[in-house]
C-alpha cells in the first residue's frame, strides 16, 4: 500500500477437468440379431449424406480434459468517496488468463483393420489491460464487497486436429494446424465476506463468475467432412470459429494478516 494506492497481485489455476466416454456395441432390443455399434456420421465433401460413418465395431472412447489458469497485477486507489459508509475503489491493472481444452477420440473396425484417432486441441491465451471497481462495506466483524471488472483482452489462439487411419490402415497421422489473433473482453464479477476471526485471522467466502467471447472450443472445432470417394484421403479439418465461454464458482479461505 502508498498514499494512494495499494498494489495486488494473484493468480489462480483450478484442477484439471477430466471427462471419459465408453460405448461398446451393444444388441439391438427390438431385435436380439442385430448387433448395433457406434458411429459417427460425416458428411461427403461438404454435403450430408447418410452413406458415409466411422465405424467403430469395436467400441469408441471418448475423453475430454480442460486447464483454466489466470494471474494479474492491478492498483487498489484510494476511495472516491472516504469516510463513508459504502467505499468505491477504482482498479486499474493487467490480466491474463490461459483456458486449454482438449477431446480426444479413440476406438477401432475389425472389419477394415483400422484403428481411429480423431485429437481436438484449443489452446486460448487472453491477455489486456484491466478497469474495474472495489465496493466494500466494513464493520467491527464483518466485510462484504462486490468486484466487477472488465478486460480489453486479445486472445492469441493456437488450434490443432490430428487424425489417424480414418478408412485407411495404413493411414499416417495427419495434422491440421492453424493460429489466430481475436478482441476477447472478459466480464469478471465477484462477490466476497470477510468475517474476522480474531485481530489477525479472517474466514473469506466468495462467488465469481467470469465470461468471454471469442473463446476456441476444441469439441466445436472438428470439421466431420468425408472425401467424395472412400478410398481418397480423409477429409476431417479444422474449423476455426470461435464461441461464448463462462466459468463460474464458490471459494473459501483463511486470511492471515501480520
Amino acid at each position: 500500500p502508498t498514499q494512494w494506492f495499494g498494489f495486488e497481485a494473484s493468480f489462480f489455476g483450478m484442477l484439471q477437468s477430466q471427462s471419459s466416454i465408453t460405448q461398446a456395441p451393444f444388441l439391438d432390443t427390438l431385435n436380439q440379431s442385430t448387433l448395433t455399434i457406434p458411429v459417427i456420421p460425416v458428411t461427403r465433401a461438404g454435403v450430408p449424406t447418410d452413406k458415409d460413418f466411422v465405424l467403430f465395431d469395436d467400441g469408441m472412447n471418448i475423453k475430454y480434459r480442460g486447464d483454466l489458469q489466470g494471474t494479474d497485477a492491478k492498483l487498489v486507489f484510494s476511495p472516491l468517496t472516504p469516510n463513508v459508509p459504502v467505499l468505491f475503489s477504482p482498479i486499474l491493472g493487467f490480466n491474463y488468463l490461459h483456458y486449454d481444452n482438449r477431446i480426444t477420440i479413440t476406438g477401432s473396425d475389425t472389419a477394415t483393420q483400422t484403428n481411429h484417432l480423431i485429437d481436438s486441441n484449443a489452446n486460448n491465451n487472453i491477455f489486456g489491460p484491466e478497469l474495474g471497481m472495489r465496493i466494500e462495506s466494513s464493520s467491527q466483524w464483518l466485510t462484504i464487497g462486490f468486484e466487477p471488472k472488465l478486460t480489453f483482452g486479445i486472445n492469441r489462439i493456437l488450434n490443432r486436429v490430428i487424425t489417424q487411419q480414418i478408412y485407411d490402415p495404413t493411414e499416417a497421422n495427419r495434422l491440421i494446424d492453424g493460429t489466430q489473433t481475436r478482441f476477447s473482453p472478459i466480464l469478471d464479477l465477484s462477490t466476497h465476506a470477510r468475517i474476522r476471526l480474531s485481530e489477525n485471522l479472517q474466514l473469506t467466502l466468495g462467488y465469481q463468475f467470469m465470461f468471454m467471447t471469442n473463446v476456441s472450443l476444441s469439441e466445436q472445432n472438428i470439421i466431420w467432412n468425408s472425401p467424395a470417394l472412400i478410398t481418397a484421403p480423409t477429409r476431417i479439418g479444422l474449423d476455426m470459429h470461435r464461441r461464448d465461454f463462462w466459468v463460474q464458482g464458490l471459494n473459501i479461505g483463511l486470511q492471515f494478516q501480520f
